[in-house]
This record gives C-alpha cells, structure tokens and sequence, in this order.
C-alpha cells in the first residue's frame, strides 16, 4: 500500500493501543503511531522520539516527500510528530483522534526520513474529483493557481464561451477555485492550450490557433489569469504558418531568456524523417524563431498518439520534452524523456516507464507531487478521474 493509501486509513480514527483508547502525553502517542504507520509501510523504527531521531535520515523541509516524519512542538521541545503525505499536509494524533493539517503551522524542530523514496512507475494515488466530465472537447492542464506552489487542474470546456473550471490541488481536486465564462468564444478542435505566465505572475492561458485563421498564421490569443481569464493580455499572428495535426505545441522558456516561448512539435511529415521543434522567440512577440530554427530531435516522426509535455525532470535549469506514447509495444503507454540541455538528441528517460494501455479517453500532465516529480494520467470517466505515479 502507498503512503496516501495507509494514511487514508487513519484520518479521524480515534487513535488506540491494543484496541484501547489511550489517554497519554501527545508526545507518547505520536511517536507510538509514526512507529505503527512505519510498520504499516514495512519499515520497524523504535518507539521513542529521541531514538527515532538518532534513527531517521535528517531532510530539509524544502525537501520534504511522502512519508517523511516531522517532529514539531512549542518552545523548545519536540511535542508531537506527523507523517508528511503531500500538498503541505501532515497527518498525526491529537488526544482525541487523527487529525490532518497544514504543516506550516507548526513550529519545525526536524524531519526524518525512514521510508526509501518512490521508485520511477510507483503508483501514488487514484483521485475521484469533483469534476463531472460530458464534454469530449474537454482540455486539461495542470497549474499552481494561487500561488501556493500544489498543482490545480485546470480544465477547459466548450458553453456559449469557453468555460475555465480550476479544481483546487489543495483538497486532492475536491473543490473548485474557479468557474468562469472567458473572454474567448467557443473553440474547436483548431485550438490547443497551454499554461504560461506572459507578465503579471498569474497563470495566464494561451490559446494557440493552428487553423482557419483570418492571418494565414498560426495565432496566439493569451487570456489574462490576473483578471480571471476576462480579458486577452495579447493577441497576436506568429512567424509559423498555420499548422494541422502534423503539429502540436507547449509553451516554456528556451535558455533561460526570460520570456515564455512556444514550442512548435512538428511531429511528421518533417524533412529529416524525424521530431523536430520549432521555438517562436517570446521577446520578439513571436514574430521570429530562436536559434537553431529548426531542432532535429532523436525520436522518428510518428503518427502515433503522442502526447508531448515541457519539464525540467533532472532540474539542470532547462525544459526537457516528455514523450508519451499512447501506443507503445505490447499494449502500452511508453514513457520518454529528451534531454533539453541537448537540444533534445539525448534521452534523460528511456522505457523506463510502461503503463497499461491508454486512448484518446486519457489525458495526461505532469508536475509536482508529495515532493516527486509526476505522471498525472487523467481518465475522462463520467466522474473524472486521476491517476498519480512517479516519473
């Protein structure tokens, strides 16, 4: 079972020893429940604080993952300790029961880690939002919102306009943060969206039109998050012609130039027979190309269903380009990583990562969870679903 799994398990359990209700200092029973959840996760540790933190490796809190143990308290003693199980939260007992909170609350005297970390395709956790899927032009993206550094989901469905609904990463994406009419009218399948944050700091979303463009031009309509998506913060044409389904797109920097660029993923039909990249250079108002113009990547053209996602996985400082392959051998969906720093010839993450086969009925994003790096596998059930495994 997973860390969130076990977890789950204890929340608003009144906590007991032998089957009996227990009325001791906080710190007794704290440090006797983190020895039992180790137990639960197949690690034996002692019962004491003080041996405890002789035994634990000493993490950051910057560094903090599932499963880690802080030990917390006023003044200058360690009163009580709780297990870290993502999102800033940490579960531990009260006198009275299991009890789940924020863990920036409280003072911080260590934390200790016991558990070894995830291994790369170890699964997580499975998530029934709060999100009722109807609309198979339905998009999703993954966003810190409002700022407080745990991914939302933002997902994007057709109305009379186009309609931003932001599940809230907080809560495991069982609420909302947001549900608004945009400025932008109702899309078709010529769009593709991205995060981005083009000046203001707030998640901006850019609307890229690949097709049927009154310019002849591949365009960029930025919705401006400061405003609640009300408003374009810029609309503009770009340097690339329009584009069919032989492209795709992200959005990220290049370089580390300080603007957020669009990568352009010509996926075939290309001249050398493999992937290349295009990069509409942001400080030019996408009016231009970086150099190299064209970057030939390592992976073959395909007509597979590839879906393409922007992450720095083995943070050197650049964007590394995420390949899933949806139709990958035996019935899978493989898993790749090219290396940004170069230039996408090299791979970070080679087969490393099968899952069970998926189709134009998943969706899938990545980003941070629990303090790992994260395949979000989105099914696009009448409920929607999540499912979260490290990359």
């Amino acid at each position: 079972m997973s860390v969130i799994d076990i977890a789950e398990k204890w929340i608003d359990r009144p906590y007991l020893i032998n089957g009996k209700k227990i009325e001791q200092e906080l710190l007794v029973i704290s440090s006797s429940f983190i020895q039992e959840i180790m137990k639960d996760l197949g690690k034996n540790i002692s019962n004491s604080i003080e041996q405890q933190i002789k035994e634990g490796k000493e993490v950051k809190k910057e560094e903090v993952i599932l499963g880690d143990c802080i030990y917390f308290g006023n003044g200058e003693g360690i009163k009580c300790v709780g297990l870290y199980i993502g999102n800033n939260k940490m579960i531990y007992p009260s006198l009275y029961k299991v009890i789940e909170q924020n863990f920036d609350y409280h003072n911080i005297k260590t934390i200790r880690r016991f558990l070894e970390k995830y291994k790369s395709g170890q699964h997580i956790l499975n998530i029934r939002t709060a999100m009722k899927y109807n609309d198979k032009s339905c998009k999703f993206l993954l966003g810190d919102f409002n700022g407080n550094k745990i991914m939302d989901l933002f997902c994007i469905k057709n109305g009379d306009k186009t309609n931003i609904h932001i599940l809230n990463g907080k809560d495991n994406f069982q609420s909302f943060l947001l549900q608004v009419e945009s400025a932008l009218h109702k899309y078709d399948n010529e769009f593709e969206f991205k995060i981005g944050n083009y000046e203001n700091g707030k998640p901006d979303i850019y609307c890229i039109k690949k097709n049927n463009t009154g310019s002849k031009t591949t365009e960029i309509h930025i919705l401006n998050g400061k405003d609640n998506y009300q408003s374009f913060l810029y609309q503009t044409t770009t340097a690339l012609p329009e584009t069919n389904d032989d492209w795709t797109f992200e959005v990220g920097e290049y370089n580390n130039n300080g603007k957020f660029n669009i990568y352009c993923i010509h996926k075939y039909n290309t001249k050398s027979k493999y992937i290349e990249i295009q990069i509409l250079d942001g400080n030019n108002n996408y009016q231009s190309f970086l150099e190299p113009k064209i970057i030939k990547t390592s992976l073959p053209e395909t007509k597979d269903n590839i879906e393409f996602l922007l992450r720095d996985y083995n943070k050197d400082g650049n964007l590394d380009l995420y390949c899933i392959n949806k139709n990958g051998e035996n019935n899978s969906t493989e898993v790749n990583i090219l290396s940004g720093a170069s230039n996408f010839k090299e791979f970070l993450f080679k087969d490393n990562l099968i899952l069970n086969k998926t189709d134009d009925n998943y969706q899938f994003c990545a980003g941070i969870y629990g303090g790992y790096e994260c395949l979000f596998e989105i099914k696009k059930n009448e409920i929607l679903e999540i499912h979260i495994s490290v990359i």
